[in-house]
């Protein structure tokens, strides 16, 4: 990101990380747009720690606020 500041390069960053970057950067969308794959694969949903459910939970209500938008 430092050097696409100065004109020297560009990036290919995720919506996410560019939320709260420091740098003075122009952000524009993709045409065509991309996205890519979540997997998570777990032994036994019972023994899943608290972390883990609440993670799964984000993503689920990440993906539905997608296909509305």
């Amino acid at each position: 990101m430092a050097m696409a500041e100065i004109g020297q390069g560009i990036g290919l960053l995720p919506r996410l990380i560019l939320q709260r970057i420091p740098y003075d950067i122009e952000i524009r969308p993709m045409a065509p747009s991309c996205c890519r794959t979540i997997g998570i694969a777990v032994k036994d949903r019972k023994m899943m720690s608290a972390a883990m459910e609440k993670f799964m939970k984000y993503v689920r209500c990440s993906l539905m606020q997608e296909k509305t938008e």
